[in-house]
């Protein structure tokens, strides 16, 4: 007797759920893909991508070693104190705006925004696809502040998100 109720509790639960899941797949349909070419950055400044690895790499956030992909978006603030920001995000997320260029470093892509130093790269005729969702954007799971100067960069900060949203963002254990 009892194991035809609980029969009858999953028939039930079941046939209600199923609009559900059809409600989901429906939305998830209703999702669109944007696509952009953005041209290849070439480094003048041989030292940058070394200084990159000490001070965004082997940051005291988390270790980025641990983690097998990722999105940089880069942004060069030109003020007094002229800076880069690092912000990382699980996949590319176009927020609008001038993407100038990328780079790869460490199974990383590096999306640069706005305005490049002369004396730190230039732009490529190459060109890599990159795709996104469109009008959907999550937060980023660190963000690095560099100061740059010509030839130099030095730690300014970190924001350092809660250690579980960057697991789930990851899908790690």
């Amino acid at each position: 007797m009892k194991s035809k109720y609980a029969i009858l509790t999953g028939v039930i639960f079941t046939l209600l759920s199923a609009p559900l899941w059809g409600q989901v797949s429906n939305d998830e349909s209703k999702r669109e893909r944007g696509y952009l070419q953005v041209p290849e950055l070439v480094f003048k400044d041989s030292l940058f991508l070394q200084r990159i690895d000490s001070l965004v790499f082997n940051s005291i956030c988390f270790n980025l070693h641990k983690l097998d992909k990722g999105n940089f978006e880069v942004y060069y603030i030109d003020s007094e104190e002229s800076r880069l920001r690092f912000d990382l995000y699980p996949e590319f997320e176009f927020r609008g705006g001038t993407i100038t260029g990328y780079f790869e470093y460490k199974n990383f892509s590096f999306v640069w925004y706005g305005v490049i130093p002369d004396s730190l790269c230039e732009v490529s005729d190459r060109k890599r696809e990159f795709s996104y969702w469109k009008g959907e954007n999550g937060d980023s799971v660190i963000s690095v502040y560099l100061g740059y100067v010509e030839g130099s960069i030095k730690s300014m900060g970190m924001d350092c998100p809660d250690l579980d949203m960057k697991r789930s963002f990851y899908d790690e254990d």
